[in-house]
């Protein structure tokens, strides 16, 4: 995960352990996930793409690595305050 290095992958700083517990220090993105920002109805057409743009590049360059997301949903998307879009949780 942390040989990622994309504009479209939150960045892994550090995996840690501390007291036997094993877990990440990432990039903080201030935003939300993509699912709370899909509305009832859809998203409109624009709007879709341009955040299936650079979700499609993220997992792309993420494929070129032989790295594959394995639970890719709206949750594990997040799109920050100026609308970029961040891929998490590979």
């Amino acid at each position: 995960m942390a040989a990622l290095n994309h504009p479209h992958i939150v960045t892994i700083h550090s995996v840690e352990e501390a007291n036997g517990v094993r877990f990440l220090t990432m990039e903080l993105v201030d935003g939300h996930t993509l699912d709370a920002l899909i509305p009832q109805a859809g998203l409109e057409i624009e709007r879709f793409f341009e955040i299936a743009t650079p979700l499609a590049e993220a997992v792309s360059a993420a494929h070129v690595k032989s790295i594959i997301h394995r639970y890719l949903k709206p949750s594990n998307v997040m799109v920050d305050r100026d609308g970029r879009v961040k891929v998490m949780d590979f």
